[in-house]
């Protein structure tokens, strides 16, 4: 595998975990390692750099502010056609990273995502396998991530350098940042490519900022409000859905955007819509 490809890492005050995640990354092969220091103020680069040596390359955003303005720092440092991202307190499989230039060189892909396993951070103990659900394979674009998220792996993706950077990521946002992303290359009519693989390995812990529930909502309510839902109804249209499944999603995400009438008005269309009353509507009923 050449190297064309460069895995990011941000972290701050991450040394409990950046040896575990750095090593991943170097058993990915002869790529590019990054590292987006936020600031630390403890042992972090000097750990990452022991494990990688000459690999890694720090970069440090201009003030500790965002994760949005620390993801496009990285992004904007990144000299490989491609990238993928892995957070500091998670790990990548074997293979992952060949996985991912392969789909995205012969499938032409702007996005690469796959599923991934979960373990408690804490403990280490193996949790669940996270998949990527089934009804979202074969569809495109990608408009039900307009509902909710998912994909098991947002923060982990790989890209097209190129085009992500046509993306870009929102400096406002201090969680939620890799969702935002996703819905404004959905918008943007990216090509995904949806691998059946596990590559990723999830640690949860109690003092991550994607379980600060409150905060997840509220950055996902202002990505969400990026997008017109009329837009958005013609995302799902183009995607292959009928006008229920589209309303029914406009539902979602009036709810996340604490736009009750309006979910209201999503519903009332949707149940117009429904022929059969004991139809059940995928993926969950």
């Amino acid at each position: 595998m050449t190297c064309s490809a460069t895995i990011l890492i941000t972290a701050r005050d991450a040394a409990s975990t950046i040896e575990r995640a750095v090593r991943s990354a170097c058993l990915q092969g002869d790529c590019s390692i990054l590292l987006i220091d936020d600031f630390s103020s403890d042992e972090t680069v000097l750990l990452a750099h022991a494990v990688a040596g000459r690999r890694l390359k720090v970069v440090r955003p201009p003030a500790h502010t965002t994760l949005g303005i620390a993801r496009q720092t990285g992004l904007t440092a990144l000299d490989t056609p491609y990238g993928m991202w892995l957070d500091a307190d998670d790990e990548l499989l074997p293979g992952r990273l060949e996985s991912f230039i392969e789909a995205m060189e012969y499938s032409s892909a702007d996005i690469v995502t796959d599923g991934a396993e979960l373990f408690d951070g804490p403990s280490g103990i193996f949790q669940a396998m996270l998949p990527i659900p089934g009804f979202l394979i074969g569809r495109s674009p990608l408009a039900r991530l307009f509902e909710r998220n998912y994909l098991p792996v947002t923060g982990g993706i790989g890209f097209r350098t190129e085009f992500a950077r046509k993306i870009g990521y929102d400096p406002t946002l201090n969680g939620a940042e890799d969702y935002d992303f996703l819905l404004r290359a959905t918008a943007a009519n990216a090509r995904y490519s949806l691998l059946a693989s596990t590559g990723y390995r999830i640690y949860g812990y109690p003092q991550s900022l994607s379980r600060d529930i409150g905060n997840q909502r509220d950055m996902c309510s202002r990505a969400l409000g990026k997008h017109r839902y009329e837009d958005v109804r013609d995302l799902y249209i183009q995607a292959g859905y009928d006008d229920r499944i589209a309303h029914w999603g406009l539902v979602s995400m009036a709810m996340y955007r604490k736009q009750y009438q309006a979910a209201l008005e999503f519903l009332k269309r949707a149940e117009q819509l429904i022929a059969d009353p004991d139809e059940v509507l995928e993926p969950d009923g």
